[in-house]
C-alpha cells in the first residue's frame, strides 16, 4: 500500500486526526502493515521507516514531522 494511503488509513481507523506536508510523505513508498499490530503503533512504525514522527498538537491531533536525530550529552573532559 503506499504510504499516504496507509498514514490517511490507519489515522482514520485510530480516529486521529493527522496534519501533514505531502512533500515530506514520499509517493513511491510503499509500506506493509501488520494486521495484528494497533492502528496508532502501525502508523508510528510507517512513519519510522520514513525518519518521520508523530508531534501532538491538540487532542487527537498530530502532526508529522521529520524525526531529529539523538543528540549525545555532552562530553565530560578531565583534566
Amino acid at each position: 500500500m503506499p504510504a499516504r494511503e496507509a498514514i490517511k488509513s490507519l489515522a482514520r481507523e485510530a480516529g486521529l486526526v493527522i496534519i501533514f506536508d505531502g512533500r515530506k510523505v514520499k509517493s513511491d513508498i510503499r509500506v506493509a502493515i501488520d494486521p495484528n499490530t494497533s492502528p496508532k503503533a502501525a502508523l508510528e512504525i510507517v512513519l519510522e521507516k520514513m525518519e518521520l514522527q508523530l508531534k501532538p498538537v491538540g487532542v487527537n491531533t498530530y502532526a508529522i514531522t521529520e524525526k531529529k536525530a539523538e543528540s549525545a550529552p555532552p562530553a565530560i573532559v578531565t583534566a
